[in-house]
């Protein structure tokens, strides 16, 4: 029964993701529910109550990107060197592969994790939350603020753009 009910909190999360498809800045972020690296379930719409946060950065990445662990050493960057601009920043893993089994998609994200020092990596196993996002390609990088609005979405790991961006962001929080 608890298995059932973990499963039907699941899809109908997956299907409101789905639902609720919006790209543009300024547009309200698609909600979603997904398996976090400690097996448990991460809720979007709880960590944007987050009273000490005002913004969550959302990065979009796969095992086979080539650009994506630069673009992730940016960020982590970026955050050391404005390091009183408190932000949530979480790795989401798309399933860049059908035919690999879970428990590999997991281990090869856990590795990634634990060489870069990334705080949390969550399962997008079927790129349900990608689609809703609609991300075409990786790295990809969405701000959302504490409002569940879309600041910033299509970045990408150029290293002036995302400095400039993280700036614009700093500079909107301290308005």
């Amino acid at each position: 029964m608890k298995i059932f009910i973990l499963f039907l909190l699941f899809t109908t999360e997956l299907l409101f993701a789905v639902g609720e498809k919006s790209n543009f800045e300024g547009n309200k972020a698609p909600l979603f529910t997904l398996k976090n690296d400690q097996n448990r379930f991460f809720f979007l719409s709880k960590e944007l109550k987050n009273p000490k946060k005002d913004y969550l950065f959302l990065s979009f990445f796969t095992n086979s990107c080539k650009n994506c662990p630069h673009e992730r050493e940016m960020v982590q960057n970026l955050k050391k060197k404005y390091e009183n601009f408190d932000v949530i920043y979480i790795a989401i893993r798309e399933g860049d592969n059908d035919s690999e089994p879970i428990n590999e998609f997991q281990q090869k994200a856990l590795e990634i994790k634990e060489k870069e020092g990334l705080n949390l990596i969550l399962f997008d196993f079927y790129s349900v939350v990608s689609k809703s996002y609609d991300i075409k390609s990786v790295p990809r990088l969405v701000i959302i603020n504490t409002k569940t609005q879309i600041i910033e979405k299509d970045i990408t790991g150029i290293p002036e753009n995302l400095e400039k961006i993280y700036q614009g962001v700093v500079n909107k929080s301290n308005k």
